[in-house]
């Protein structure tokens, strides 16, 4: 993106404080930090005004201003007009500190490409710090956290967001961002931290693009199939890249999921996971990371161009990745509302148009995978698997080259331990050409390792029974609980994961451990697990994104050593990011839950 840079250094304060939207009359009530660093906000002596010293400090309709490192307390809630962390000869950096409250109309963290600047926010204690402002502009600069603070964009006027060069410049993990107002894009922006969008009117992303880390949780006000209620609207055409979500992946078995949907019409997000049985993909360099884009297209009432099927879905998806390199392939889901399809077909296939967007030629769909869609009122999600690569992704009903077979049904799996081993059993009903099964195990439900493999019959009608035993050692016999899931392989090379199963091997864990929710994103049950080496109280909470209470599993429970389990129901609850706490024996553990509904 081509943009103007202004360096902030104090010889043309007044013409880059301009050029941000700042006005001109800068003389009256700017402040400049001159405490050195460290030192308390509210301490007259570390400010100067003007040029003129003074026992106060910048307060409402003031300009602070930060030129060289320092460390600032905030002891009480306060309001001003700009808040401006600017590099000169030296990189800059500012901490805040506080429990309270700092509303200003404009934030500004400006640097240049040799002297970076960057703003830290810290808590106190344990009480959130909000920073509130209308307008963030971030140029080479940086908006982190240590103790999980809280920037809050309440955009009104003409406030945006802006962010010259976005590799160089954005909000960081540790960070939870909240945007109160739609369309706050001035440029393309870029979020490392947690990210919701509260507001009850779509984000449009105009021209812009929204990159998101992938330590970003991001949520929106809407729900699948919503129609103008805060999700992420996607513009444009087939053939212009414009208004995209782009989300970091660097590693196989990443899943994402893009609550995204045309402009002006309905929520139709899409899940999607790389994977790739044979070999890593290979993640080369991008800016700022390894991503993949994602926009959601209506197309009036034909759909994708290419699909010529006899029922069509008028919403597609255009998915590509950049610093990705092919072959690739990928596995999800899409939802739709049944607003966009035509006919009544009962069995959806989802299809794949090659680099229909990149390469300006037609080449025929291919049929990637049929399943059955699922339907919940209105809306219908519909998975894929083993898609050849980027392209466009699309629904409709019925294989134009003959037949819709299910390559896998599994109709069971589970697992039991005996003897310092795990038994694991399956079972199949149908297959067609079935490579085999990898199993796969998992000591926190977060990481997995393949540990055996088990080959497949191929093509069968017939129901099939399968086991394999996992020998333990005595590592792994210590632990009070293991995860075990299957990755089913065809011979053209396309995978599929069963659900996950659970093994209590019966020790006693050492200290206290609150496990990863599975499944997670769920919709509207997951299971919250943990284990404790000793009988003690235990609270277990559930909050939201404001720091409320939703849900209390226990509270001050005696519950015995060993491994618990709790199910948590959120079906009273809008879909969004949640946090699980666990307190037990003098500790604090917190794990996310994401509801997709």
């Amino acid at each position: 993106m081509d943009m103007m840079r202004t360096w902030l250094t104090s010889g043309i304060l007044a013409t880059a404080l301009l050029l941000c939207g700042f006005g001109t009359n800068l003389e009256a009530g700017t402040w400049s930090w001159t405490g050195g660093s460290s030192g308390a906000w509210e301490t007259g002596s570390n400010w100067l005004l003007s040029g003129t010293s003074s026992n106060t400090y910048p307060a409402s309709g003031d300009i602070a201003v930060f030129s060289s490192s320092a460390s600032v307390t905030l002891s009480g809630n306060l309001t001003i007009s700009q808040l401006v962390i600017q590099s000169g000869s030296s990189a800059v950096t500012v901490t805040l500190t506080t429990d309270y409250t700092l509303t200003t109309t404009n934030l500004n963290v400006l640097g240049a490409a040799s002297y970076p600047a960057k703003l830290i926010l810290q808590r106190s204690t344990t009480t959130n710090f909000v920073l509130s402002t209308q307008s963030l502009s971030l140029d080479n600069g940086t908006i982190s956290s240590t103790s999980g603070a809280k920037l809050e964009l309440t955009r009104g006027g003409s406030g945006s967001i802006t962010m010259n060069d976005v590799d160089d410049s954005y909000v960081a993990a540790g960070v939870s961002t909240t945007i109160v107002k739609a369309s706050p894009f001035g440029s393309n922006v870029r979020f490392d931290g947690d990210l919701a969008f509260t507001t009850t009117s779509n984000i449009l992303l105009g021209d812009y693009h929204l990159y998101l880390g992938k330590q970003c949780d991001l949520t929106v006000n809407g729900s699948f199939g919503g129609n103008d209620n805060g999700f992420i609207a996607t513009a444009g055409d087939a053939s212009t890249p414009k208004g995209t979500v782009r989300r970091q992946f660097d590693a196989v078995n990443d899943t994402f999921y893009f609550p995204i949907g045309p402009v002006g019409e309905r929520m139709s997000p899409i899940g999607i996971r790389i994977i790739d049985p044979s070999t890593s993909a290979n993640f080369t360099s991008a800016s700022p990371w390894p991503y993949i884009s994602v926009r959601c297209l209506l197309n009036g009432s034909q759909g994708h161009p290419m699909n010529t099927q006899s029922s069509k879905i008028w919403v597609y998806w255009v998915v590509k990745g950049e610093g990705i390199s092919e072959p690739v392939y990928l596995a999800g889901r899409m939802y739709l509302h049944n607003n966009y399809r035509s006919g009544n077909p009962t069995v959806y296939s989802a299809l794949y148009a090659p680099h229909y967007e990149d390469a300006g030629q037609f080449g025929g769909w291919d049929l990637t995978g049929t399943q059955n869609g699922t339907t919940t009122g209105n809306n219908r999600e519909v998975p894929f698997h083993g898609s050849p690569g980027f392209g466009d992704y699309n629904i409709g009903r019925g294989d134009p080259f003959g037949g819709d077979p299910i390559p896998v049904e599994l109709t069971s799996f589970s697992a039991r331990f005996i003897d310092d081993a795990v038994r694991l059993n399956w079972n199949t009903a149908t297959e067609l050409n079935n490579y085999g099964f990898a199993i796969e195990r998992s000591m926190d439900r977060e990481h997995w390792e393949e540990v055996g493999f088990v080959e497949g019959y191929g093509t069968s009608n017939s129901p099939k029974s399968y086991a394999w035993t996992d020998r333990l050692d005595e590592r792994l016999t210590r632990l009070p609980e293991l995860a075990y899931r299957l990755r089913q392989i065809d011979r053209d090379g396309t995978t599929e994961y069963s659900n996950v199963v659970l093994v209590n091997t019966g020790a006693l864990p050492e200290g206290v451990s609150l496990h990863a929710a599975y499944p997670n994103p769920f919709n509207p049950v997951t299971t919250i697990s943990f284990s404790i080496a000793e009988a003690t109280q235990v609270t277990l909470r559930v909050y939201n994104t404001l720091g409320q209470i939703v849900a209390t599993l226990l509270e001050g429970s005696t519950m015995d050593a060993g491994l618990h389990t709790m199910t948590f129901n959120a079906e009273t609850l809008p879909s969004g990011l949640y946090m699980a706490v666990l307190e037990a024996e003098g500790a604090i553990q917190q794990k996310k839950l994401v509801l997709n509904k």
